[in-house]
């Protein structure tokens, strides 16, 4: 299955923190453990998941749990700044932030099945537990982040920091729209659909 960090990580803290053997919160008991809807219908469905693995009837199951996703094509980070669509960024540019390489994703699928499927010893030992999948660890600010992608496109705009307090105005509003219009958007591919009181946060990191 694949999962999101958020179901065991309210998106407050460095996800390698946190040991990948713990189990979400029952979403239907503890609705408040999650910071979006997002992640209380990701542990549902990880629960489901990894409950019905069965290595004696030789069904084997995982869940990889990913933070951000960032790549060319996608339609938080990378595809925006390749195309200078990305103009603004919320919150705080210090913030560490937890992402992850795609093709390191797209590894990690692959391995993970191939596991399962081969059976035996090593699919018993993988089934029925989540993984973290990372780029190690966070070791980068929003801000470095950005100013590292956007290198490869020197001629685009490095977008602009906007004020906390008007980004959670602005990201207030923008899932007031979404719940108002049920997900409706009159410019689907918009970077400003992606603001929402979830991406102001920060990670809490360990020094040691």
């Amino acid at each position: 299955m694949t999962s999101s960090a958020s179901t065991i990580n309210p998106g407050t803290k460095d996800v390698n923190l946190i040991s990948p053997l713990t189990r979400p919160k029952d979403p239907f008991l503890s609705p408040s453990s999650f910071s979006t809807d997002y992640g209380r219908t990701k542990a549902a469905a990880e629960l489901d998941v990894l409950d019905l693995s069965s290595p004696e009837l030789g069904f084997y199951t995982a869940a990889l749990r990913l933070p951000g996703v960032y790549g060319m094509g996608d339609p938080w980070m990378g595809g925006p700044l390749s195309r200078a669509e990305l103009t603004t960024l919320p919150g705080n540019a210090d913030k560490k932030v937890e992402m992850v390489y795609v093709e390191n994703v797209a590894h990690a699928h692959i391995t993970a099945m191939a596991t399962l499927l081969k059976g035996g010893a090593a699919a018993k030992k993988a089934s029925g537990r989540a993984y973290h999948i990372t780029n190690n660890e966070p070791s980068l600010t929003m801000g470095e982040f950005v100013s590292q992608a956007i290198t490869y496109f020197p001629d685009n705009p490095t977008p602009n920091q906007l004020p906390y307090a008007v980004s959670l105005m602005v990201c207030c509003f923008v899932e007031l729209y979404y719940w108002f219009f049920q997900g409706h958007v009159f410019a689907p591919r918009h970077p400003v659909w992606n603001f929402t009181r979830a991406s102001l946060g920060g990670l809490e990191r360990s020094d040691s």
